[in-house]
């Protein structure tokens, strides 16, 4: 018998929303010198963060993803644990042999900070992603 139990990273794994709003607060201001709040972010979810960024800045310079990452990894240094359980739920899991796929919106190199950052890399297999173009859970 196959067992699986599939995971979500924002807010299932860890409280990462603010850190996803001030990532994106701050580089929309960048390159706008706009101000925007968390419903304009929101609005935005479902595309991975190319994507969202594509609809905050539409025509960005190729760098803008770049200094996104460096952004996101910045805000992520407010957040570098997964809410309390995590890690013993999937030790416990593991034990019982039950697969643990991530299923995420984020793109690869957010998943992978965000992971990281947790101390939740090599935690679950496989890794889904999200598309650019929208909602693909």
């Amino acid at each position: 018998m196959y067992k699986m139990i599939a995971f979500d990273l924002d807010g299932t794994v860890a409280e990462t929303f603010p850190v996803i709003f001030d990532s994106f607060r701050k580089i929309v201001y960048k390159y706008t010198h706009k101000r925007i709040d968390d419903q304009t972010i929101l609005a935005t979810f479902g595309a991975n963060e190319i994507g969202m960024l594509n609809q905050l800045i539409p025509n960005a310079p190729d760098r803008i993803l770049n200094e996104f990452y460096q952004q996101y990894r910045d805000s992520h240094a407010t957040l570098t644990e997964p809410f309390s359980g995590i890690n013993s739920l999937i030790d416990m899991l593991a034990a019982h042999h039950v697969q643990t796929p991530m299923v995420t919106g984020k793109g690869s190199v957010s998943c992978r900070i965000s992971l990281e950052t947790l101390g939740l890399q090599n935690r679950f297999s496989p890794i889904l992603i999200g598309s650019s173009t929208g909602p693909n859970k």
